[in-house]
């Protein structure tokens, strides 16, 4: 399975966290989405995608995701978040890929994510409490 990760998950450390193993790098290919911004989820310090005509939201697809690992990542994500089948463009190629996307109950701020800032400021205290989390027993 092919998933498109556009927040944490696109650190390799937090993918390997949840997912339980470590993603060959060259299973990882620099993405797009359109159609969406993408802001933090209110009182977070990760991001959602929220509808946007003519946004576009830098990811990653990763290839080779397992059932079992399907099934961390759902745990991982939570019940505030669905998960639906996009198309994303990878280089000039579109790709069907599945995205975690916000249920409406969601609330997010109008506050541009940065993955870039998102590592400098969060991604230590984070990353602790990800490999705290029980989600290879799902």
């Amino acid at each position: 399975m092919e998933f498109f990760f556009y927040g944490t998950l696109m650190d390799t450390d937090v993918l390997a966290a949840v997912i339980c193993r470590r993603v060959a790098p060259a299973r990882l290919r620099p993405a797009v989405i359109k159609g969406f911004r993408r802001v933090y989820r209110h009182n977070a310090v990760y991001p959602v995608l929220i509808p946007a005509t003519g946004g576009v939201v830098d990811g990653v697809v990763v290839a080779g995701i397992g059932r079992v690992e399907a099934q961390r990542l759902v745990t991982f994500e939570g019940s505030g978040y669905g998960l639906d089948r996009r198309t994303v463009a990878v280089g000039d190629e579109q790709v069907a890929a599945f995205v975690f996307l916000p249920r409406p109950d969601v609330q997010a701020t109008d506050e541009e994510w940065s993955f870039e800032q998102w590592l400098l400021r969060e991604k230590p205290a984070y990353i602790r409490r990800v490999r705290a989390l029980d989600l290879g027993r799902v």
